[in-house]
């Protein structure tokens, strides 16, 4: 392990905040929890259409903040999803519950074959 970690850099258009001990970060005005895993740490707010940030740990998306409700924004944290069926902080339906079991059911059938 380096003694001293690199300092992360964002690109162009990236705004950054630091998360503080809560999880949380500060944005026009509100507190808004992006998880605790990066208290201490500086995360970037990516702009994307349809009145919304994608909040960033390095490369990695952590969560969805959406702006469209000036008074309350909302923050999908997309990390820690849940099996089953839902869609996903980009609106896109999915069943992670499904493709697990038929994974799972798959290495199940070829362990038996061998």
């Amino acid at each position: 392990m380096p003694r001293v970690l690199l300092p992360i850099i964002y690109g162009e258009g990236i705004q950054t905040r630091r998360v503080d001990r809560q999880g949380k970060i500060g944005y026009a005005g509100h507190k808004l929890r992006v998880g605790m895993g990066c208290s201490g740490m500086l995360v970037g707010l990516r702009p994307v259409p349809e009145e919304k940030l994608e909040v960033y740990f390095c490369k990695q998306m952590i969560a969805l903040i959406d702006l469209s409700n000036g008074d309350d924004p909302r923050v999908t944290r997309t990390t820690r999803r849940r099996a089953g069926t839902g869609t996903n902080p980009r609106g896109e339906t999915e069943n992670t519950s499904s493709a697990r079991v038929d994974s799972a059911l798959q290495r199940r059938e070829r362990r038996r074959t061998r």
